[in-house]
């Protein structure tokens, strides 16, 4: 049985990396257990990477998670410690944002990292945000071409089935009214469809499909990094 694992992407919450790392133990492990978490490093103890900080405050809060009674100050965990990981904008500013990346994004970047997409390629885009979105994440103008997208991430690779295109379709009559626009209607996801999907896509409006494969070459013509999507809002 399997008995090296390897945590490519760190998770902010660590009992899900032990949940990743107990699954090896699952199996009738008899064998010691290797636990890998590969770590870009400055070789400078006093310049340490955004992933050397990382790394620190999540050994903190693994010691502190096994007895939570235990206050932050024992731990000596500082306002500071985070702000280091949070202010180092240098080093933010370098973490380039690939396919491999975009699987650790929460859906809210994700949504924050196609309107970017959209906004290098020439249009006016409008993140329309998460309170009451009616169907649509985006709205992307450019003179007579106009979309309406729809994004689904997944973390897990989850291949798309069709829900997206029901939900844009849906959105379709309230933006064109707001925005006083014919859109065209798009679903982006960082998986893959199905051919249900594919199907399902055709039967009514057209709605285009761009996954995994469309998102790479976008992110290898324009260049979009991590702090970038702080700066998207409604």
């Amino acid at each position: 049985e399997a008995n090296h694992v390897i945590h490519y992407t760190r998770e902010w919450n660590p009992a899900l990396e032990n949940q990743a790392t107990a699954r090896c133990y699952r199996i009738g492990q008899e064998r010691d257990v290797q636990v890998y978490y590969p770590t870009t490093s400055t070789g400078d103890k006093n310049s340490l990477s955004a992933e050397e900080h990382l790394a620190g405050i999540l050994r903190s809060k693994r010691d502190v998670i096994d007895d939570f009674t235990i206050s932050l100050e024992d731990f000596a965990i500082s306002e500071q410690a985070f702000a280091g990981l949070k202010g180092d904008d240098q080093e933010t500013q370098k973490i380039r944002i690939d396919l491999e990346k975009v699987t650790s994004l929460d859906p809210i970047q994700f949504e924050k990292l196609v309107t970017l997409i959209f906004t290098r390629r020439g249009y006016l885009s409008k993140w329309l945000g998460t309170s009451g979105d009616r169907g649509a994440d985006i709205a992307a103008m450019s003179g007579n071409e106009n979309y309406l997208i729809q994004t689904k991430h997944t973390q897990r690779g989850l291949i798309q089935h069709g829900e997206g295109i029901n939900e844009v379709r849906g959105a379709q009559s309230v933006y064109e009214k707001q925005f006083g626009k014919r859109f065209k209607l798009a679903v982006v996801t960082n998986s893959r469809f199905s051919e249900q999907a594919m199907i399902l896509a055709h039967a009514g409006s057209d709605v285009a499909l761009w996954d995994r494969s469309w998102l790479n070459e976008q992110l290898n013509c324009f260049p979009i990094f991590l702090n970038e999507l702080d700066g998207v809002s409604r």
